[in-house]
């Protein structure tokens, strides 16, 4: 027979309450805090969950945002999923519980990839990656990606825009935290009397 966990070996969690005393709770092997201090906080463990956190937690600017290079990890996730899906969904009798599989560990490539993926593969191939997306969603009742706002996706060339309501919002927060230059008073007065200078040291 199994022996029992002797719990009173466990740590005393000790973070700060609300009241500012210690936590008498019991806490963990790995960082000796409770469950509601962070003792079973492991992180966003799906890939959509990571991509919030990472842009949630930035707090110098999101260069990721001014950047036009396509995530080619994501990409080649995208393709191998098409020929899948291609494969599957070409019978006469499609297995979509297949098809759900390919879907539940590669949607957010294809939802990245879709467009970019049409524009090269056959007419028809935006059609049956949206069909297995939409299909999938339908029925695990899944939400709609938080994905789309943080990571953005790739766009045919005439419905592109820079960013998105959210990672504009990011960008606005970005420059208002900072002690810019133009936000001094005096910015103008100051700017003018540089230039004055250098362009007298430029004629002397």
């Amino acid at each position: 027979m199994a022996q029992r966990f002797n719990l009173q070996t466990l740590p005393q969690c000790g973070a700060k309450n609300r009241n500012g005393s210690p936590c008498k709770r019991k806490g963990n092997l790995r960082n000796a805090r409770c469950k509601l201090h962070g003792g079973n906080s492991t992180g966003p463990v799906t890939e959509n969950g990571k991509i919030v956190a990472r842009h949630n937690a930035k707090k110098s600017f999101p260069v990721e945002l001014a950047s036009i290079k396509a995530n080619n990890d994501y990409l080649m996730k995208a393709h191998t999923a098409y020929s899948m899906l291609h494969h599957l969904m070409s019978e006469q009798d499609i297995n979509w519980e297949k098809v759900h599989q390919i879907v539940a560990q590669s949607h957010i490539q294809l939802e990245y990839a879709k467009y970019r993926i049409a524009e090269f593969a056959e007419p028809y191939a935006l059609a049956i990656i949206q069909t297995a997306l939409d299909r999938y969603y339908q029925d695990t009742n899944a939400p709609h990606l938080r994905f789309h706002a943080f990571q953005g996706m790739i766009m045919l060339p005439m419905f592109s825009r820079r960013l998105t309501k959210v990672q504009q919002a990011r960008v606005n927060t970005w420059l208002k935290n900072q002690n810019l230059p133009w936000k001094e008073p005096n910015f103008i007065r100051k700017l003018n009397a540089w230039m004055n200078n250098k362009k007298n040291m430029q004629t002397n």
